[in-house]
């Protein structure tokens, strides 16, 4: 994973490079409102030893502090969230919990002192861990919400046996993606916030979740499902794509977080597949892709209760002219796509090059903005 960078939104100059080059582990998916963000890192041996704290904007280190009994975690199993003033890390055998604002050690746990232990965690409003016990070679799970302060248990779920892997796409409201029989996920289930309690069960067998780590490039990674985006009352999901001619490529359905049943359908045009990005209050911002030069990629804003649809930004992305290094991704299997004050990020899982023998530069993120910004 290379060192970060920082650049302004509105134009491509680099702000700041880091000033020390620890190998990054895992960076969080969150940053406070005061553009701060947390990421761990390996200073040496390839161990994911120590955690620090910086400021987006200027790249300025805030604290670091050194992970305890850290000697097994690596690059593969290191988890990382933000919640509530609170960093919680999470690895193969420990986890820790840091203040964001001075550093100091929260809590800690190792398997040392427990059975089971934290795999990974999603912050952001609430902080949910995913607990994972091996017993006989027969792994299973549960979902607790915790106290970010002191690590309490302030509820459980647990997770059914029999199912291969466990996915938390959204910590409030929780929701939890689940693989039931095989690796791929199968169902969603939303949980109660106050009791843990189960609200719904949706089937995800016509849908395409995208929450695999291994398939997108992630590791240690259990909050990231690109085909999902969570709402205040609503889950969307994007189907799989369609097979038959002269259809829409595929839809992207809103489901009530309460009751799991399917409300609204928001369905992409014939080539045009559609991928929900995130949230803009209680509508969907999401993204239409684009196979050809005559139709326009666009960010949409979408209302599900009234079926009104806003453009944002209609674009064409590069395919693979030398100006930009080579063609733009924007399949979910292999880029993720951001949105943020009117602009849209492509930033590929993986750099590389589509010829290695020629070499040269590769896209490592590229974006696209409305005419009246710079960019």
């Amino acid at each position: 994973m290379p060192s970060p960078t920082g650049s302004r939104a509105t134009r491509s100059a680099t702000r700041w490079t880091p000033t020390t080059r620890p190998g990054p582990c895992a960076v969080s998916r969150d940053i406070t409102v005061d553009g701060r963000t947390a990421v761990v890192v390996q200073p040496a041996h390839g161990i994911c030893g120590q955690v620090l704290m910086f400021d987006v904007g200027t790249g300025k280190q805030l604290w670091k502090q050194k992970i305890p009994a850290a000697d097994f975690a690596y690059v593969t199993d290191t988890n990382i969230a933000l919640t509530r003033g609170v960093v919680a890390i999470a690895w193969g055998e420990g986890s820790a919990a840091y203040d964001m604002d001075s550093g100091r050690r929260l809590w800690n746990t190792t398997l040392v002192t427990s059975q089971c232990h934290d795999m990974g965690y999603a912050g952001g409003p609430a902080l949910l861990a995913l607990v994972v016990c091996k017993q006989s070679d027969e792994r299973t799970y549960r979902v607790e919400k915790l106290a970010p302060r002191s690590g309490k248990v302030l509820w459980q779920y647990p997770v059914s046996k029999g199912i291969q892997a466990v996915y938390l796409p959204s910590s409030d409201p929780p929701v939890i993606a689940v693989a039931a029989g095989d690796l791929t996920v199968t169902d969603l289930i939303t949980l109660d916030p106050d009791k843990g309690e189960l609200r719904a069960t949706i089937s995800l067998k016509k849908y395409e979740p995208y929450c695999d780590p291994e398939i997108l490039g992630y590791f240690g990674v259990v909050d990231k499902c690109t085909g999902i985006v969570v709402g205040r009352d609503r889950v969307f999901v994007m189907s799989k794509d369609s097979t038959e001619l002269f259809k829409p490529a595929n839809h992207i359905t809103a489901f009530d977080i309460g009751k799991g049943k399917a409300v609204a359908t928001f369905q992409g045009r014939e080539f045009q597949s559609v991928l929900p990005v995130r949230m803009n209050g209680d509508d969907l911002i999401l993204y239409r892709a684009s196979l050809d030069d005559v139709q326009p990629a666009a960010l949409v804003d979408w209302n599900p209760r009234t079926g009104k649809e806003t453009p944002y930004l209609l674009f064409h992305l590069p395919q693979g002219t030398e100006k930009y290094g080579g063609k733009v991704q924007d399949n979910p299997e292999s880029s993720f796509i951001l949105y943020r004050d009117g602009h849209a990020f492509f930033v590929p899982y993986q750099l590389e090059f589509d010829d290695y023998r020629k070499g040269g530069s590769v896209v490592s993120v590229f974006g696209v903005g409305t005419a009246g910004l710079k960019h």
